[in-house]
């Protein structure tokens, strides 16, 4: 259950913070975010795991981000 809430809410966050905030605040929060969420993922049983992704990607389009370069 901890992963679970780690990973998503991380994940959501990190999408978030991506999107709206400057280069250096992503240079800061964005790297010990992508730990905590990759690791969080990595530990879940696969089901958990691809719902975390499914709630993170469900987030990404219900907010109409978008992919940066």
């Amino acid at each position: 259950t901890i992963f679970f809430v780690a990973s998503t809410v991380s994940g959501c966050y990190l999408i978030h913070i991506s999107n709206e905030y400057g280069y250096l605040a992503i240079m800061k929060r964005s790297p010990p975010l992508g730990c905590l969420w990759i690791w969080s993922v990595i530990e879940l049983n696969l089901s958990w795991a691809l719902l975390s992704l499914a709630i993170a990607t469900g987030f990404f389009f219900q907010g109409g981000y978008s992919m940066k370069l």
